[in-house]
Protein backbone atom coordinates (compact mmCIF):
# COMPACT_ATOMS: atom_id res chain seq x y z
CA UNK A 1 0.00 0.00 0.00
CA UNK A 2 3.05 2.67 0.85
CA UNK A 3 4.70 2.10 -2.76
CA UNK A 4 1.13 2.59 -4.27
CA UNK A 5 0.96 5.71 -2.19
CA UNK A 6 3.79 7.27 -3.04
CA UNK A 7 3.89 6.53 -6.90
CA UNK A 8 0.44 7.91 -7.16
CA UNK A 9 2.28 11.42 -4.86
CA UNK A 10 4.96 11.16 -7.48
CA UNK A 11 3.18 10.99 -10.97
CA UNK A 12 2.39 14.29 -10.67
CA UNK A 13 5.19 15.89 -9.08
CA UNK A 14 7.63 14.37 -11.38
CA UNK A 15 6.26 15.51 -14.79
CA UNK A 16 6.11 19.20 -12.66
CA UNK A 17 9.44 19.30 -11.32
CA UNK A 18 10.75 17.79 -14.58
CA UNK A 19 9.43 20.23 -16.66
CA UNK A 20 10.60 23.34 -14.75
CA UNK A 21 14.26 21.41 -14.54
CA UNK A 22 14.15 21.44 -18.30
CA UNK A 23 13.31 24.76 -18.76
CA UNK A 24 15.88 25.81 -16.31
CA UNK A 25 18.34 24.14 -18.29
CA UNK A 26 19.09 21.53 -15.75
CA UNK A 27 20.91 24.22 -13.57
CA UNK A 28 19.99 23.77 -9.90
CA UNK A 29 20.17 27.49 -9.04
CA UNK A 30 17.58 28.62 -11.26
CA UNK A 31 15.38 25.30 -10.25
CA UNK A 32 15.44 26.50 -6.81
CA UNK A 33 14.68 30.04 -7.97
CA UNK A 34 11.30 28.94 -9.24
CA UNK A 35 10.35 26.75 -6.88
CA UNK A 36 10.95 28.66 -3.91
CA UNK A 37 8.44 31.05 -5.87
CA UNK A 38 5.96 27.50 -5.79
CA UNK A 39 5.11 27.30 -2.17
CA UNK A 40 1.60 26.25 -2.06
CA UNK A 41 -0.68 26.87 1.15
CA UNK A 42 -2.48 23.39 0.55
CA UNK A 43 1.01 21.55 0.71
CA UNK A 44 1.36 23.24 4.35
CA UNK A 45 -2.09 22.29 5.61
CA UNK A 46 -1.46 18.64 4.56
CA UNK A 47 2.07 18.18 6.16
CA UNK A 48 0.13 20.01 9.10
CA UNK A 49 -2.78 17.49 8.85
CA UNK A 50 0.42 14.74 8.94
CA UNK A 51 1.07 16.00 12.21
CA UNK A 52 -2.02 15.98 13.85
CA UNK A 53 -2.78 12.18 12.71
CA UNK A 54 0.77 11.63 14.54
CA UNK A 55 -0.21 13.05 17.84
CA UNK A 56 -3.52 11.27 17.26
CA UNK A 57 -1.99 8.08 16.57
CA UNK A 58 -5.30 7.12 15.25
CA UNK A 59 -5.34 4.32 11.72
CA UNK A 60 -8.81 5.73 10.97
CA UNK A 61 -7.38 9.00 10.94
CA UNK A 62 -4.41 8.13 9.14
CA UNK A 63 -6.12 6.76 6.51
CA UNK A 64 -8.68 9.53 6.03
CA UNK A 65 -5.44 11.41 5.75
CA UNK A 66 -4.16 8.79 3.07
CA UNK A 67 -7.71 9.57 1.07
CA UNK A 68 -7.05 13.41 0.86
CA UNK A 69 -3.21 13.03 -0.37
CA UNK A 70 -4.44 10.91 -2.71
CA UNK A 71 -7.24 13.00 -3.59
CA UNK A 72 -5.06 16.06 -3.97
CA UNK A 73 -2.47 14.40 -5.54
CA UNK A 74 -4.64 12.23 -8.30
CA UNK A 75 -3.24 12.60 -11.77
CA UNK A 76 -4.60 14.86 -13.74
CA UNK A 77 -4.67 16.35 -17.54
CA UNK A 78 -1.22 18.62 -17.79
CA UNK A 79 -2.79 22.07 -19.57
CA UNK A 80 0.56 23.23 -19.79
CA UNK A 81 2.12 25.68 -22.55
CA UNK A 82 5.54 24.15 -23.15
CA UNK A 83 5.28 20.75 -22.93
CA UNK A 84 7.96 18.51 -21.01
CA UNK A 85 10.30 17.20 -24.07
CA UNK A 86 10.79 13.29 -23.47
CA UNK A 87 14.27 13.51 -24.15
CA UNK A 88 16.56 10.21 -22.96
CA UNK A 89 17.61 12.43 -20.29
CA UNK A 90 14.03 12.70 -18.91
CA UNK A 91 13.95 9.02 -19.65
CA UNK A 92 16.97 8.24 -17.55
CA UNK A 93 16.43 10.98 -14.88
CA UNK A 94 12.89 8.75 -14.64
CA UNK A 95 14.20 5.34 -13.64
CA UNK A 96 16.53 7.21 -11.35
CA UNK A 97 13.70 8.84 -9.92
CA UNK A 98 11.69 5.45 -9.75
CA UNK A 99 14.17 3.25 -7.86
CA UNK A 100 14.49 6.41 -5.32
CA UNK A 101 10.70 6.58 -4.76
CA UNK A 102 10.89 2.68 -4.46
CA UNK A 103 13.64 2.45 -2.02
CA UNK A 104 12.36 5.91 0.29
CA UNK A 105 8.66 3.34 0.23
CA UNK A 106 10.46 0.81 2.01
CA UNK A 107 12.19 2.60 4.25
CA UNK A 108 8.93 4.64 5.42
CA UNK A 109 7.42 1.17 5.34
CA UNK A 110 9.68 0.24 7.87
CA UNK A 111 8.99 2.72 10.32
CA UNK A 112 6.42 2.11 13.13
CA UNK A 113 3.10 3.34 12.39
CA UNK A 114 3.16 6.12 14.30
CA UNK A 115 5.97 7.77 12.26
CA UNK A 116 4.30 6.79 8.67
CA UNK A 117 1.64 9.70 8.25
CA UNK A 118 4.45 12.52 8.97
CA UNK A 119 6.85 11.10 6.64
CA UNK A 120 4.41 10.78 4.41
CA UNK A 121 3.39 14.67 4.86
CA UNK A 122 7.04 15.63 4.73
CA UNK A 123 7.51 13.93 1.58
CA UNK A 124 4.76 15.42 0.11
CA UNK A 125 6.08 18.86 0.92
CA UNK A 126 9.47 18.54 0.36
CA UNK A 127 9.09 16.98 -2.84
CA UNK A 128 10.69 19.99 -4.91
CA UNK A 129 13.67 19.68 -2.75
CA UNK A 130 13.58 15.58 -2.56
CA UNK A 131 13.35 15.77 -5.73
CA UNK A 132 17.03 16.79 -6.48
CA UNK A 133 19.07 13.97 -4.64
CA UNK A 134 18.12 11.58 -7.94
CA UNK A 135 18.76 14.62 -10.10
CA UNK A 136 22.07 15.14 -8.59
CA UNK A 137 22.75 11.43 -9.23
CA UNK A 138 21.83 11.73 -12.67
CA UNK A 139 23.65 14.40 -13.56
CA UNK A 140 27.12 12.61 -12.36
CA UNK A 141 25.78 10.02 -15.20
CA UNK A 142 24.91 12.91 -17.67
CA UNK A 143 28.33 14.43 -17.45
CA UNK A 144 29.71 11.14 -18.10
CA UNK A 145 27.53 10.90 -20.80
CA UNK A 146 28.16 14.57 -22.51
CA UNK A 147 31.89 14.23 -22.04
CA UNK A 148 31.60 11.10 -24.31
CA UNK A 149 29.47 12.59 -27.18
CA UNK A 150 31.51 15.93 -27.05
CA UNK A 151 34.73 14.04 -27.44
CA UNK A 152 33.07 12.14 -30.33
CA UNK A 153 31.95 15.50 -31.88
CA UNK A 154 35.27 17.17 -31.71
CA UNK A 155 36.65 13.35 -33.55
CA UNK A 156 33.84 14.25 -36.45
CA UNK A 157 34.65 17.45 -36.37
CA UNK A 158 38.56 16.79 -37.13
CA UNK A 159 37.70 14.31 -39.54
CA UNK A 160 35.31 15.76 -41.99
CA UNK A 161 36.59 19.54 -41.12
CA UNK A 162 33.93 21.78 -43.09
CA UNK A 163 33.77 24.97 -42.44
CA UNK A 164 31.71 26.29 -39.69
CA UNK A 165 29.35 29.24 -39.15
CA UNK A 166 28.37 29.99 -36.31
CA UNK A 167 25.52 32.26 -34.99
CA UNK A 168 24.46 33.83 -31.70
CA UNK A 169 23.20 36.71 -30.61
CA UNK A 170 19.92 38.12 -28.16
CA UNK A 171 17.28 37.41 -30.73
CA UNK A 172 17.12 36.87 -34.58
CA UNK A 173 19.34 33.37 -34.13
CA UNK A 174 17.15 30.91 -35.50
CA UNK A 175 15.91 33.26 -38.75
CA UNK A 176 19.27 34.05 -39.72
CA UNK A 177 20.73 30.57 -39.20
CA UNK A 178 17.77 29.15 -41.28
CA UNK A 179 18.06 32.14 -43.87
CA UNK A 180 21.62 31.06 -44.40
CA UNK A 181 20.71 27.69 -44.76
CA UNK A 182 18.73 28.54 -47.50
CA UNK A 183 20.76 31.15 -49.56
CA UNK A 184 24.44 29.15 -49.06
CA UNK A 185 22.57 25.96 -50.30
CA UNK A 186 21.90 27.59 -53.64
CA UNK A 187 26.28 27.26 -54.14
CA UNK A 188 27.00 25.01 -51.32
CA UNK A 189 26.55 21.86 -49.73
CA UNK A 190 25.22 23.25 -46.43
CA UNK A 191 24.01 21.67 -43.52
CA UNK A 192 22.69 23.15 -39.95
CA UNK A 193 21.53 22.79 -36.49
CA UNK A 194 17.45 22.16 -36.76
CA UNK A 195 14.87 24.08 -35.02
CA UNK A 196 16.17 25.54 -31.94
CA UNK A 197 18.98 23.04 -30.91
CA UNK A 198 21.65 25.68 -29.40
CA UNK A 199 22.33 24.21 -26.42
CA UNK A 200 25.98 22.25 -26.42
CA UNK A 201 23.92 18.63 -26.10
CA UNK A 202 21.79 19.81 -28.78
CA UNK A 203 24.34 20.56 -31.08
CA UNK A 204 26.78 17.65 -30.19
CA UNK A 205 23.97 15.33 -30.92
CA UNK A 206 23.39 17.20 -34.03
CA UNK A 207 27.18 16.47 -35.00
CA UNK A 208 27.13 13.15 -34.09
CA UNK A 209 24.04 12.34 -35.93
CA UNK A 210 24.09 14.11 -38.77
CA UNK A 211 27.49 15.48 -40.02
CA UNK A 212 29.10 13.69 -42.74
CA UNK A 213 32.30 14.14 -45.12
CA UNK A 214 29.45 15.08 -48.05
CA UNK A 215 29.38 19.02 -46.75
CA UNK A 216 31.26 22.01 -47.17
CA UNK A 217 29.67 23.91 -44.86
CA UNK A 218 28.21 23.30 -41.15
CA UNK A 219 26.07 26.17 -39.72
CA UNK A 220 25.32 26.24 -35.91
CA UNK A 221 23.17 28.05 -34.06
CA UNK A 222 24.63 29.35 -30.03
CA UNK A 223 22.84 29.83 -27.40
CA UNK A 224 24.07 31.35 -24.43
CA UNK A 225 22.23 32.46 -21.06
CA UNK A 226 24.80 33.36 -18.56
CA UNK A 227 28.59 34.87 -17.94
CA UNK A 228 31.57 32.56 -19.67
CA UNK A 229 28.55 30.48 -21.35
CA UNK A 230 30.55 31.07 -24.68
CA UNK A 231 33.49 28.82 -23.08
CA UNK A 232 32.76 25.25 -23.41
CA UNK A 233 31.21 25.96 -27.14
CA UNK A 234 34.53 27.34 -28.00
CA UNK A 235 36.25 24.32 -26.94
CA UNK A 236 33.86 21.94 -28.99
CA UNK A 237 34.46 23.79 -32.11
CA UNK A 238 36.32 27.31 -33.83
CA UNK A 239 34.38 29.22 -36.14
CA UNK A 240 35.34 30.09 -39.78
CA UNK A 241 32.66 33.12 -39.60
CA UNK A 242 31.26 34.42 -36.63
CA UNK A 243 27.57 36.10 -36.42
CA UNK A 244 25.79 38.19 -34.03
CA UNK A 245 22.87 39.00 -34.93
CA UNK A 246 21.78 41.41 -32.21
CA UNK A 247 21.58 42.41 -28.30
CA UNK A 248 18.79 43.05 -26.03
CA UNK A 249 18.27 43.17 -21.65
CA UNK A 250 17.90 39.35 -21.80
CA UNK A 251 18.54 36.55 -18.85
CA UNK A 252 19.84 39.31 -16.79
CA UNK A 253 19.07 36.75 -13.81
CA UNK A 254 22.10 35.31 -15.01
CA UNK A 255 23.96 37.65 -16.79
CA UNK A 256 23.31 40.60 -14.33
CA UNK A 257 24.17 43.72 -16.86
CA UNK A 258 24.07 43.91 -20.70
CA UNK A 259 27.69 44.94 -21.06
CA UNK A 260 28.18 41.33 -20.05
CA UNK A 261 25.47 40.06 -22.39
CA UNK A 262 27.91 42.11 -25.46
CA UNK A 263 31.07 40.84 -23.79
CA UNK A 264 29.69 37.39 -23.97
CA UNK A 265 28.23 37.45 -27.97
CA UNK A 266 31.72 39.04 -29.08
CA UNK A 267 33.50 36.22 -27.71
CA UNK A 268 32.20 34.04 -30.51
CA UNK A 269 32.69 36.78 -33.09
CA UNK A 270 36.93 37.25 -31.56
CA UNK A 271 37.08 33.33 -32.21
CA UNK A 272 36.65 33.80 -35.69
CA UNK A 273 39.40 32.74 -38.37
CA UNK A 274 38.18 34.77 -41.69
CA UNK A 275 35.30 36.91 -40.40
CA UNK A 276 32.37 38.44 -38.41
CA UNK A 277 29.67 39.60 -39.10
CA UNK A 278 27.76 42.09 -36.93
CA UNK A 279 24.70 43.85 -36.28
CA UNK A 280 25.92 47.34 -36.08
CA UNK A 281 22.83 49.00 -34.85
CA UNK A 282 24.01 48.11 -31.24
CA UNK A 283 27.15 50.59 -29.77
CA UNK A 284 27.35 47.64 -27.33
CA UNK A 285 28.44 45.47 -30.00
CA UNK A 286 30.92 48.10 -31.91
CA UNK A 287 35.00 47.06 -31.14
CA UNK A 288 37.96 47.76 -33.21
CA UNK A 289 38.61 44.76 -34.74
CA UNK A 290 39.80 44.20 -38.83
CA UNK A 291 37.59 40.81 -38.42
CA UNK A 292 34.54 42.71 -37.54
CA UNK A 293 32.27 43.61 -40.47
CA UNK A 294 29.43 45.52 -39.16
CA UNK A 295 25.30 45.37 -41.07
CA UNK A 296 23.48 48.65 -40.32
CA UNK A 297 19.38 49.05 -40.52
CA UNK A 298 19.72 52.33 -41.72
CA UNK A 299 21.32 50.89 -45.30
CA UNK A 300 18.04 49.09 -45.84
CA UNK A 301 15.50 50.89 -47.91
CA UNK A 302 12.17 49.43 -47.66
CA UNK A 303 10.20 49.13 -51.79
CA UNK A 304 7.24 47.40 -52.63
CA UNK A 305 7.24 44.32 -51.65
CA UNK A 306 11.22 44.00 -50.34
CA UNK A 307 13.77 46.46 -49.76
CA UNK A 308 16.89 48.01 -51.14
CA UNK A 309 20.25 47.50 -49.76
CA UNK A 310 23.17 49.35 -50.76
CA UNK A 311 22.33 50.13 -54.20
CA UNK A 312 20.54 46.60 -54.68
CA UNK A 313 16.88 46.05 -54.63
CA UNK A 314 15.52 42.17 -53.17
CA UNK A 315 12.06 40.78 -53.11
CA UNK A 316 11.30 39.12 -50.35
CA UNK A 317 8.04 37.24 -48.81
CA UNK A 318 9.36 38.20 -45.48
CA UNK A 319 6.78 39.89 -43.01
CA UNK A 320 7.90 41.96 -41.12
CA UNK A 321 10.26 44.52 -41.93
CA UNK A 322 12.25 44.85 -38.18
CA UNK A 323 13.29 41.11 -39.81
CA UNK A 324 15.07 42.46 -42.86
CA UNK A 325 18.65 43.25 -40.74
CA UNK A 326 18.68 39.81 -40.95
CA UNK A 327 18.16 39.30 -44.34
CA UNK A 328 21.39 42.45 -44.61
CA UNK A 329 23.78 40.23 -42.64
CA UNK A 330 22.93 37.11 -44.99
CA UNK A 331 23.64 39.28 -48.22
CA UNK A 332 27.39 40.50 -47.20
CA UNK A 333 27.86 36.49 -46.12
CA UNK A 334 26.55 35.71 -49.34
CA UNK A 335 28.61 38.07 -51.45
CA UNK A 336 31.98 37.31 -48.79
CA UNK A 337 31.50 33.62 -49.75
CA UNK A 338 31.05 34.43 -53.80
CA UNK A 339 27.56 33.25 -54.10
CA UNK A 340 26.57 34.79 -57.55
CA UNK A 341 24.31 38.07 -57.29
CA UNK A 342 21.61 36.72 -59.18
CA UNK A 343 21.03 33.62 -57.41
CA UNK A 344 21.34 35.62 -54.18
CA UNK A 345 18.21 37.26 -55.03
CA UNK A 346 16.40 34.29 -56.11
CA UNK A 347 17.08 32.61 -52.88
CA UNK A 348 16.19 35.97 -51.35
CA UNK A 349 12.98 35.81 -52.90
CA UNK A 350 11.71 32.34 -51.32
CA UNK A 351 12.73 33.11 -47.76
CA UNK A 352 9.66 32.97 -45.39
CA UNK A 353 9.11 33.57 -41.49
CA UNK A 354 10.79 30.89 -39.25
CA UNK A 355 8.17 29.24 -36.95
CA UNK A 356 7.31 31.17 -33.88
CA UNK A 357 9.20 34.09 -35.62
CA UNK A 358 6.78 37.21 -36.63
CA UNK A 359 5.25 34.15 -38.70
CA UNK A 360 1.76 35.19 -40.40
CA UNK A 361 -1.42 32.93 -41.23
CA UNK A 362 -5.19 33.25 -41.62
CA UNK A 363 -7.81 31.85 -39.57
CA UNK A 364 -10.72 32.81 -41.46
CA UNK A 365 -10.73 36.06 -41.56
CA UNK A 366 -8.50 36.95 -39.02
CA UNK A 367 -4.91 38.24 -39.57
CA UNK A 368 -2.62 35.82 -36.66
CA UNK A 369 1.12 37.23 -36.34
CA UNK A 370 2.79 34.31 -34.43
CA UNK A 371 5.76 36.13 -32.42
CA UNK A 372 5.92 34.08 -29.67
CA UNK A 373 9.35 32.50 -29.56
CA UNK A 374 11.71 34.17 -26.96
CA UNK A 375 10.66 37.70 -27.31
CA UNK A 376 13.42 40.86 -25.39
CA UNK A 377 12.81 44.26 -24.91
CA UNK A 378 14.14 45.31 -28.75
CA UNK A 379 11.99 42.62 -30.30
CA UNK A 380 9.14 43.04 -28.78
CA UNK A 381 9.33 46.83 -29.85
CA UNK A 382 10.21 46.43 -33.05
CA UNK A 383 7.29 44.00 -33.68
CA UNK A 384 4.76 46.21 -32.18
CA UNK A 385 6.56 48.94 -35.16
CA UNK A 386 5.65 46.40 -37.56
CA UNK A 387 2.33 45.84 -36.18
CA UNK A 388 1.83 49.40 -36.15
CA UNK A 389 1.70 49.43 -39.76
CA UNK A 390 -0.86 47.18 -40.53
CA UNK A 391 -4.62 48.93 -41.27
CA UNK A 392 -6.41 46.63 -39.11
CA UNK A 393 -8.13 46.07 -35.65
CA UNK A 394 -5.37 45.21 -33.40
CA UNK A 395 -5.23 42.97 -30.60
CA UNK A 396 -2.03 41.71 -28.95
CA UNK A 397 -1.88 38.48 -26.43
CA UNK A 398 1.20 38.62 -24.24
CA UNK A 399 2.30 37.62 -20.96
CA UNK A 400 5.28 40.46 -21.29
CA UNK A 401 9.07 40.14 -20.35
CA UNK A 402 10.98 38.32 -18.30
CA UNK A 403 14.09 37.38 -16.88
CA UNK A 404 15.14 40.63 -16.20
CA UNK A 405 15.81 40.72 -12.71
CA UNK A 406 15.98 44.87 -11.33
CA UNK A 407 15.06 46.24 -14.99
CA UNK A 408 11.69 44.15 -14.88
CA UNK A 409 9.36 46.76 -13.90
CA UNK A 410 11.07 49.49 -16.15
CA UNK A 411 11.23 47.38 -19.58
CA UNK A 412 7.98 46.00 -18.20
CA UNK A 413 6.50 49.55 -18.59
CA UNK A 414 8.45 50.31 -21.83
CA UNK A 415 6.36 47.89 -23.60
CA UNK A 416 3.46 48.22 -21.94
CA UNK A 417 3.39 51.81 -22.95
CA UNK A 418 3.83 51.18 -26.69
CA UNK A 419 0.99 48.24 -26.58
CA UNK A 420 -1.02 50.88 -25.06
CA UNK A 421 -0.09 53.70 -28.05
CA UNK A 422 -0.34 50.50 -31.11
CA UNK A 423 -2.82 48.30 -29.92
CA UNK A 424 -6.78 48.20 -29.64
CA UNK A 425 -6.67 45.24 -27.25
CA UNK A 426 -4.44 44.20 -24.79
CA UNK A 427 -4.55 40.72 -23.79
CA UNK A 428 -2.36 40.01 -20.48
CA UNK A 429 -1.49 36.46 -19.59
CA UNK A 430 -0.31 35.98 -16.09
CA UNK A 431 0.13 38.59 -13.36
CA UNK A 432 2.73 40.93 -15.01
CA UNK A 433 2.92 43.49 -12.25
CA UNK A 434 4.49 46.26 -14.32
CA UNK A 435 1.34 46.07 -17.34
CA UNK A 436 -1.38 45.63 -14.66
CA UNK A 437 -0.09 49.01 -13.18
CA UNK A 438 0.61 50.79 -15.97
CA UNK A 439 -2.38 49.80 -17.97
CA UNK A 440 -5.12 50.04 -15.30
CA UNK A 441 -6.84 52.89 -16.41
CA UNK A 442 -7.53 51.70 -19.86
CA UNK A 443 -10.17 49.83 -20.99
CA UNK A 444 -7.84 48.11 -24.02
CA UNK A 445 -6.01 46.15 -20.71
CA UNK A 446 -8.40 42.14 -19.87
CA UNK A 447 -6.32 39.79 -17.96
CA UNK A 448 -6.00 35.96 -18.35
CA UNK A 449 -4.97 32.80 -16.80
CA UNK A 450 -4.01 31.21 -19.70
CA UNK A 451 -3.00 31.54 -23.50
CA UNK A 452 -5.54 29.33 -24.59
CA UNK A 453 -8.56 31.66 -22.83
CA UNK A 454 -7.05 34.90 -24.03
CA UNK A 455 -6.90 33.48 -27.62
CA UNK A 456 -10.41 32.33 -27.81
CA UNK A 457 -11.44 35.53 -27.10
CA UNK A 458 -9.43 37.17 -29.05
CA UNK A 459 -10.77 35.31 -31.69
CA UNK A 460 -14.59 35.77 -30.88
CA UNK A 461 -14.12 39.70 -31.56
CA UNK A 462 -16.14 40.26 -34.26
CA UNK A 463 -14.28 42.71 -36.68
CA UNK A 464 -11.47 42.58 -39.14
CA UNK A 465 -8.94 42.06 -36.69
CA UNK A 466 -4.87 41.20 -36.93
CA UNK A 467 -3.67 39.31 -33.45
CA UNK A 468 -0.14 39.46 -32.60
CA UNK A 469 0.97 36.59 -30.28
CA UNK A 470 3.63 38.17 -28.25
CA UNK A 471 6.17 35.83 -26.34
CA UNK A 472 4.14 32.53 -25.61
CA UNK A 473 5.78 31.57 -22.04
CA UNK A 474 6.56 28.89 -19.90
CA UNK A 475 4.02 28.23 -17.30
CA UNK A 476 6.47 28.92 -14.39
CA UNK A 477 6.91 32.61 -15.49
CA UNK A 478 3.08 32.90 -16.25
CA UNK A 479 1.86 30.96 -12.34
Amino acid sequence: MIYIIFILISINNLYKYNQIMQQQFYEIRRYLKIIKKQSCVYDFILLLLSIIVYIANSKILFYMFLLILLIYNFPRTNKSIIKLKITKRIVRMYLIQLIMIIMYSYLVNQMIFEFQSVLIGVYSFLFGYLYLVPFIIGNIVELIIREKYLLKAKRKLNKYNPRIIAVTGSFGKTSTKEYLLSVLSSTYRVIGTPKSYNTLLGITSFINNSLNDYYDYLILEVGVDKKNGMNKFLKLFTPDISVVTGLAPQHLSTFKTIENIANEKLKLANAAKDKAFINGDFELLKKENKKYYYCHSEDIKLIEKGFEYKNAKYLTNLFGSHLFINLAIVIEIAKYLKVNGNILKEEIKKITNAKHRFECFKNGNNMIIDDSYNSNLYSFSKALDSLSKIDKYKIIITPGLIELENKSYEYNAIVAKKCLEVCDKIYLVGNNIAFKEILKSTEKLETFSSFNDAYKNAILINVDKVILIENDLPDIFIE
